[in-house]
């Protein structure tokens, strides 16, 4: 067989297991939760004008905190930033917000029993 020919050859089976790869890959799209929630954004919330951002800070971990509840939160933008007090980008409404003397820089929203921390976004 001369060389031409097994290129050829080579080429063809490349663009055949290529193409099939491509269907077997395909994503079924109706297999999607209905009730997940897509994100554009880090999750955030408006509060007292300024943005606050989620965090890995380990909310109530070892320390004891005075909570002082500041509001709840009272509307959500499905995509994008929060442009209003009290906002946040994910589906928390009715969730309580919180402030500690000791954190000035978080506040703490209770959601589904649970304290999580939001920092301060700072520009």
């Amino acid at each position: 067989m001369k060389k031409k020919n097994k290129v050829r050859i080579f080429i063809l089976l490349g663009v055949f297991f290529y193409v099939f790869w491509m269907s077997a890959c395909k994503v079924n799209y109706s297999d999607r939760d209905e009730n997940y929630e897509y994100v554009d954004t880090l999750p955030m919330i408006m509060y007292n004008d300024c943005l606050y951002g989620t965090t890995t800070y380990p909310s109530g971990g070892g320390e004891t905190f005075s909570y002082i509840q500041v509001g709840e939160i009272k509307s959500y933008k499905s995509f994008g930033v929060p442009i209003e007090n009290f906002q946040a980008n994910s589906d928390m409404i009715g969730s309580k917000i919180y402030i500690s003397e000791l954190k000035p820089k978080y506040i703490f929203v209770l959601y589904k029993g649970r304290y999580e921390a939001y920092k301060l976004m700072e520009e």
